[in-house]
């Protein structure tokens, strides 16, 4: 019996890492949907999205598709050649989505990690210009 809870409490962490993981999917959707139409990120994501929604719109009409034993069969083959063809076609774009995310004024933009040249570094404030500080309250 403590085998079988061992199983029960390992499928019980998949599904919560599963449920996570969709979490932090839909957190970077939101964020991406405010970006700028011609932002590469959001390309991509869009296409992702779409991808991942006609694999759920798929599982969820398989259970009855299958039910019926000659097409149910005709079925899986046509949903697993499907899938294959929709998302190779989605790993063939990425390339040209990255070359498209090169030639984008985004890409330009300095990064975090890239280090500011002393022209592009902000100024430091003079502390002779300003002004002495106010006292405020009983003297």
């Amino acid at each position: 019996m403590d085998g079988i809870h061992e199983l029960f409490a390992f499928i019980e962490f998949l599904l919560l890492f599963a449920l996570g993981v969709l979490a932090l999917f839909i957190v970077a959707l939101i964020y991406v949907s405010r970006l700028p139409g011609d932002n590469p990120l959001k390309i991509i994501m869009v296409a992702l999205s779409k991808r991942l929604g006609a694999t759920g719109a798929l599982m969820i009409v398989d259970p009855a598709a299958t039910a019926v034993p000659v097409i149910g069969e005709m079925w899986d083959l046509a949903t697993v050649a499907l899938l294959i063809y929709f998302w190779f076609t989605f790993l063939r774009q990425l390339p040209g989505m990255y070359a498209v995310w090169k030639a984008s004024p985004y890409a330009s933009a300095p990064s975090r990690t890239t280090p500011l040249s002393p022209s592009q570094r902000p100024q430091k404030p003079s502390l002779s210009k300003q002004k002495p500080p106010t006292r405020i309250g009983r003297r």
